[in-house]
């Protein structure tokens, strides 16, 4: 619809290979991109809605219900002041450091304009326009790449519409997933016994939102250790996420399964150790969340002992990792 034009900066159709056929690798993609003139924002006013809704009040009874509303603010602060507030607070703070923070779920690192960009609090448009006058920056040009996978993903949603049911890659639609119940719902409820993992399920489950370097660990750990569709993992985080968007979540999803288009390779499997280790290296993060082990020392807080899991009523891993990993590089061949 009209609204969708509007989430994205550039219409789907406007960026063509020379052949006229779309592209299907982020990075040519990019570059085409990047050469393209960005329409600019140009501000709404919603008392000029308002009237426009109240003239024509005989068939817009809800929208009026809607305006009314609009005027006293909910607890967590809605509107397009806290969006603009956010994305200012984000440019001066943090854009020149993404490029490094944004890994580190226990840093505020991120912009988390996900969920204002979602419902139009904000436009995509005015974010972009604004990161583009910030001071030159490797971190702004990380954040530039970034939105535009977001317009990448738009894209191959409107040429593989599909793409919520099946594999965009089509040699791996065949995969024979594991009908693993248990282990889909350790993974939804935080419990598969990887600490960073759970922290990440959890925080999801307790907030709506989750960190994208987490979003990558427990979509390859549910689609590489446990072997599990992708699909129920897309349609878990849809019922959860209050930024979902199908385009993003179903081109991450099949990013992280290898099952994409330029995805990462199928023997390519995240280990959720290793991870937790180099993003969350002194465990802030996992003691916020899994907190029956927040006292565990950084030594352990990654992998505690089986003692340890004992002690603290914490589970032992529903799988081990490098056996997982084999089974998965084998599945995948």
């Amino acid at each position: 619809g009209l609204g969708d034009v509007y989430k994205r900066q550039l219409h789907p159709h406007d960026i063509k290979k020379q052949d006229g056929k779309f592209y299907k690798v982020f990075t040519p993609y990019k570059n085409a991109f990047m050469k393209k003139d960005i329409p600019v924002p140009y501000e709404v006013k919603w008392q000029t809605l308002r009237d426009h809704y109240q003239k024509h009040q005989h068939d817009n009874s809800f929208i009026n219900a809607y305006f009314k509303k609009a005027e006293s603010e909910a607890v967590f602060h809605p509107g397009e002041k806290q969006a603009k507030q956010r994305l200012k607070k984000f440019i001066e703070q943090s854009l020149e450091d993404y490029e490094e923070n944004r890994d580190f779920p226990a840093v505020d690192g991120t912009s988390l304009l996900s969920r204002y960009l979602r419902t139009g609090e904000v436009g995509i448009r005015t974010v972009y326009a604004a990161v583009q006058e910030a001071k030159e920056s490797k971190g702004k040009q990380t954040f530039i790449t970034e939105l535009i996978w977001r317009e990448f993903y738009y894209m191959i949603l409107m040429h593989f519409p599909e793409s919520k049911r099946q594999a965009v890659n089509t040699q791996y639609r065949e995969i024979e997933w594991e009908e693993d119940e248990e282990g889909f719902k350790a993974w939804c409820e935080g419990k598969t016994g990887y600490p960073i993992v759970d922290a990440a399920m959890r925080q999801l489950n307790q907030t709506g939102w989750m960190h994208n370097r987490l979003r990558m660990i427990v979509a390859s750990f549910l689609t590489k250790d446990l072997l599990v569709d992708w699909q129920k993992g897309e349609r878990y985080f849809q019922q959860k996420l209050v930024d979902y968007e199908a385009a993003s979540n179903i081109g991450g999803w099949q990013w992280a399964a290898s099952v994409g288009t330029d995805a990462v390779p199928y023997f390519r499997v995240f280990n959720p150790t290793t991870q937790s280790k180099k993003f969350d290296k002194d465990g802030a993060f996992i003691r916020k969340y899994v907190t029956e082990i927040k006292d565990l020392s950084k030594q352990y807080i990654h992998e505690p002992t089986a003692e340890q899991r004992k002690d603290y009523g914490y589970p032992e891993p529903i799988v081990a990792h490098d056996e997982a990993r084999k089974r998965a590089i084998a599945r995948f061949k």
